[in-house]
């Protein structure tokens, strides 16, 4: 089991190296990266949990030499009757760690989701721009839900000029469009499931950034000015 865990690591750090050189080549080209963590994501979980059903050596290189069945033991040598196994004791505790970790992160992310949930229930509807949207007191830009997605904007936003609250729920509704929202929640649960990996949480920070280049480059494939979409996001990270 030690070994498969080194191996599951070694194949998520090999797949990563290969996706970052897919992500520069489909970057350099101006096409869209998100699918290539996404199958990264894949690749590193599912790889791993076929190794067990690989063939394994035939049963004849395992078999112990007759010479060794046939000397007996020494008195000395026998082993005690329910004495402590030094390796089991040390799986037992890297199992146990595993489940814990695994157990605590995704009661943090259901935490973090009821709340969401709880906060959503608060926020008063409205229209901006020909939008359906939600205003909070301080949450937002940003999309919230996943069956039922919507546009969350914080009380502030009003008072940005039109065309900047224009192009940035415009940026929203893209994420909405893609499915973004569920792309997110359902491979953020690769990294929880096996949180030892460091491969898996590298791997999807980079999705979650290539979602926001991709959405990037949507919006202004649309025919937006970058300068003024440059414009908005500085104008945004001063209210943030």
């Amino acid at each position: 089991m030690v070994m498969w865990l080194f191996y599951a690591a070694l194949i998520a750090m090999l797949v990563t190296v290969i996706a970052e050189a897919a992500h520069q080549i489909l970057l350099w080209r101006g096409r869209s990266t998100r699918w290539v963590w996404t199958m990264a994501l894949m690749l590193s979980v599912g790889l791993p949990a076929l190794l067990p059903l690989l063939p394994r050596k035939s049963a004849d290189a395992l078999q112990v030499p007759l010479d060794l069945v046939a000397t007996p033991l020494a008195a000395g040598d026998m082993p005690m009757v329910g004495a402590a196994d030094p390796s089991w004791s040390l799986m037992s505790i890297v199992f146990a760690v595993w489940g814990a970790t695994s157990f605590l992160l995704l009661v943090y992310f259901l935490a973090g989701a009821i709340r969401l949930a709880l906060l959503r229930r608060g926020w008063r509807p409205a229209e901006l721009q020909n939008e359906q949207v939600l205003v909070s007191r301080d949450v937002g830009p940003a999309v919230v839900g996943i069956l039922d997605p919507a546009i969350v904007v914080p009380e502030w936003f009003s008072s940005l000029p039109a065309r900047a609250q224009r192009i940035a729920l415009r940026h929203e509704r893209q994420h909405i469009v893609s499915s973004d929202p569920l792309l997110i929640v359902a491979t953020r649960l690769l990294p929880a499931l096996l949180p030892w990996n460091a491969g898996l949480w590298y791997q999807h920070r980079r999705l979650r950034q290539s979602v926001e280049l991709d959405c990037d480059a949507r919006v202004l494939a649309s025919g937006l000015d970058p300068n003024a979409y440059a414009e908005l996001l500085l104008t945004v990270g001063e209210f943030v």
